[in-house]
């Protein structure tokens, strides 16, 4: 599910915002590794 919400941020240039937080986990990390690594 994570990738999900990594492939809609990437390909439909969504806003972290407007993707249903499915992990709350990620909300917690300051800096989430995935999504600097698929950006980068």
């Amino acid at each position: 599910r994570a990738a999900e919400r990594v492939v809609r941020r990437v390909l439909l240039g969504e806003p972290p915002e407007a993707l249903p937080p499915v992990l709350p986990l990620a909300e917690r990390v300051p800096a989430p590794a995935a999504a600097t690594l698929v950006r980068s």
